[in-house]
């Protein structure tokens, strides 16, 4: 048996079906997931960012999306906008149109000074045709205010009628609670910041007929992997900022991770082609 068959052996697995599970379906490779774009080379949660990872190659973006302070969803990472702009403050305390003048590309290079930080809409207007996207919903500065977050995202890509085509995400279960409630057939992605048993990951993704759960690579095990997949849940991981390299990428490949958020889009899919041709033991 290849690597790609015991990998679609695993991940076929599955005794139940969780909502929007078809999110997934009809694929035998993990996910390449463009971590804020292609992240690596371009200013990060921008749409050069996304339109790279899209000509790159990559399955899916992945983003992260704030309230600004007149309530304008951005996709934005940090609660403030010092490290990604040439600006200073509070995301929340900021309006649309102060932010949308700021400059988000010079403090990776000269070369991409002029880029602005995006609305969630203008990101869906760029690329909602092209690739699926991952929107992770951020924990705001109350539950009320996460949960405001929320039910306007879900309330914007049901406009957009882009239920189909994004996975949400969040470490607040109560915001994909909200996100559930508002959109039943939708797909949810439970995110672990901690290690978690396979029984508490499984009662949180229970509760939330979430589809994924989404795990630092240090926390992945075959016992909690084996656990998912029997249950129809695709086990894709995330990594901080320092390890997503190629030895960390194919820890999780070999681990059967369904997918990986790369930094490097264009570097995963060598990885990934390695693997699945049995180049690596």
């Amino acid at each position: 048996m290849t690597r790609n068959d015991e990998h679609l052996a695993a991940s076929r697995s599955g005794e139940t079906a969780p909502e929007g599970r078809g999110f997934f379906s009809g694929r035998s490779l993990p996910w390449c997931i463009a971590h804020r774009g292609f992240s690596e080379r371009w200013p990060e949660n921008t749409i050069p960012a996304f339109r790279a990872a899209a000509d790159a190659g990559a399955d899916m973006i992945e983003l992260d999306v704030t309230f600004t302070a007149d309530r304008e969803i951005i996709v934005i990472h940090d609660d403030t906008i010092d490290r990604t702009t040439d600006g200073k403050g509070p995301v929340s305390d900021l309006p649309l149109s102060v932010i949308r003048s700021l400059d988000a590309g010079s403090w990776l290079g000269k070369e991409f000074s002029g880029t602005r930080v995006p609305t969630l809409a203008e990101v869906f207007s760029a690329m909602g045709s092209r690739l699926p996207v991952n929107v992770e919903i951020k924990v705001g500065s109350s539950a009320e205010a996460t949960r405001s977050l929320a039910a306007a995202t879900a309330d914007l890509v049901r406009k957009r009628g882009l239920a189909q085509s994004v996975l949400f995400s969040s470490f607040s279960d109560d915001a994909l609670a909200v996100v559930r409630e508002a959109l039943p057939d939708s797909c949810i992605g439970v995110l672990a910041r901690k290690p978690e048993s396979p029984d508490t990951a499984l009662r949180r993704i229970g509760a939330l007929g979430a589809a994924s759960y989404h795990l630092k690579a240090q926390h992945l095990n075959p016992a909690l992997v084996t656990r998912l997949h029997g249950k129809g849940i695709k086990a894709l991981v995330w990594t901080s900022a320092t390890d997503n390299t190629r030895p960390v990428m194919e820890h999780a490949l070999l681990a059967y991770a369904d997918g990986f958020f790369a930094n490097d889009p264009e570097l995963f899919q060598k990885v990934r082609e390695k693997v699945f041709a049995g180049k690596l033991p």
